[in-house]
């Protein structure tokens, strides 16, 4: 697993979340591994959908939705970002 999302995932614990954010954004960019691409890209939306930040968490939803489908590895991730687009439509949030 990439070393910066274990770290943000470790600073998340701590509550640090603005750092968190900052590992997070930076193992998306550093990783060259699509499945492991959506698993931080999921915990960076349910970050953002946390800090009311619609918007950007739905660039990550749409992001992992177009890049999984019912069948691959990340079925996990596809139905939390399902879950987090559905919220977000369903309360008109964005």
């Amino acid at each position: 697993m990439n070393g910066k999302f274990n770290h943000a995932l470790y600073l998340l614990d701590k509550g640090e979340y603005d750092k968190a954010e900052i590992c997070l954004r930076d193992a998306i960019s550093e990783s060259d591994n699509a499945f492991e691409v959506i698993q931080i890209r999921c915990c960076y939306a349910e970050l953002l959908m946390e800090q009311e930040r619609y918007s950007e968490a739905m660039e990550n939803v749409e992001y992992i939705l177009s890049n999984t489908d019912e069948y691959s590895d990340n079925s996990q991730e596809r139905a939390t970002a399902q879950e987090i687009k559905d919220y977000i439509q369903s309360e008109g949030l964005i």
